[in-house]
């Protein structure tokens, strides 16, 4: 497993969701751990995670 494949993982569990999730439920389960969050210092790693997995699958429009 590659050092990218283990910290993708390792985000899926910071999350909650499982691996593959689509946005949609990344988005649930990102705000479920935001209402869940008692201090800012436990948002840093969920905002984290939340910004990676929702940018896997963006590809920025190819400048024509």
């Amino acid at each position: 497993m590659t050092d990218a494949a283990k910290l993708e993982a390792f985000y899926y569990v910071i999350l909650g969701a499982q691996p593959g999730a689509s946005r949609t439920e990344l988005r649930r389960a990102y705000i479920a751990k935001v209402v869940q969050a008692k201090a800012e210092a436990e948002m840093k790693p969920v905002n984290e995670a939340y910004d990676y997995l929702s940018r896997l699958g963006y590809r920025p429009p190819s400048p024509d």
